[in-house]
């Protein structure tokens, strides 16, 4: 692939568009985006940052247990939230289990994305 393009997944199909109007798409949503999360009750944005800082510094699913004994927040309430986050908001994805395997931008899952941070944690990005 030359210099210049970005693979964008469109269903099972990976199609190349220009970087450049990828960057113009990317610059047009993140206004949407930083939206749709400012207007998240406190506890779902919490929710969501415990399930991010634990995935780095883990890299396995976040039980809700453990989220909900780190803000100190009753276990239903922590446990309603990262439904309310991967059903209606996609900002975060349970496994089996019901922990927090992705939180996004990060999971704990394999994926052709991988993220190297200055403090040494290497993880994949979701």
């Amino acid at each position: 692939m030359p210099d210049g393009f970005v693979l964008l997944g469109r269903g099972a199909d990976l199609v190349p568009i220009l970087d450049a109007e990828w960057w113009q798409a990317h610059q047009a949503h993140a206004p949407r985006a930083r939206q749709r999360y400012d207007a998240l009750p406190p506890l779902h944005r919490s929710v969501r940052r415990a399930a991010v800082l634990r995935l780095v510094s883990t890299g396995r699913p976040v039980p809700p247990e453990d989220i909900a004994a780190e803000l100190g927040a009753p276990l239903p309430d922590v446990a309603a939230a990262m439904a309310d986050l991967e059903r209606a908001l996609f900002f975060l994805v349970r496994d089996g289990a019901g922990a927090a395997s992705w939180a996004f931008p990060v999971t704990a899952e394999a994926t052709p994305h991988h993220l190297a941070f200055s403090t040494g944690e290497r993880l994949d990005a979701a």
